[in-house]
């Protein structure tokens, strides 16, 4: 089971003595905000999920929850996505439709989403996933 808190860490004590009283394992992650001023493609902030698969992932991230706080602003911690595939190692990240690319995707921008995922892909490799979504709209 896998807890991703907000830019934080925040649930993470109460998270873990809570499956080892279940019998099961957690799974530590975080939803970081990535705000890349500079995108070519009009999208300001977004968000990607990492997930710690060993102790240098959870190392990696609690680097890159610190870093986003000490460098974003105020009350809205965030970081470049090079950042984030800077520090790649030992984490998986899962890109869904808050995603820089799941957002081009959305919008049809299909040769961007592919162009805005790559970098991703280099610096995760196999442990890059896409998260889909389908989302009902009302009657």
């Amino acid at each position: 089971m896998a807890l991703t808190d907000r830019d934080g860490l925040y649930g993470t004590a109460r998270f873990v003595d809570a499956c080892q009283k279940a019998g099961v394992k957690p799974i530590l992650g975080a939803t970081l905000t990535v705000s890349d001023p500079r995108s070519a493609a009009g999208i300001a902030a977004t968000q990607v999920i990492l997930l710690a698969q060993d102790d240098r992932g959870y190392a990696n991230l609690s680097r890159l929850i610190t870093d986003a706080h000490m460098t974003g602003e105020r009350g809205d911690p965030s970081l470049a996505s090079e950042q984030i595939c800077a520090h790649a190692h030992g984490l998986l990240c899962l890109l869904g439709p808050s995603s820089l690319p799941g957002s081009l995707a959305v919008d049809g921008r299909f040769d961007a989403a592919r162009h805005a995922i790559d970098p991703f892909r280099e610096a995760f490799g196999e442990r890059l996933f896409v998260a889909v979504q389908h989302r009902l709209e009302p009657n």
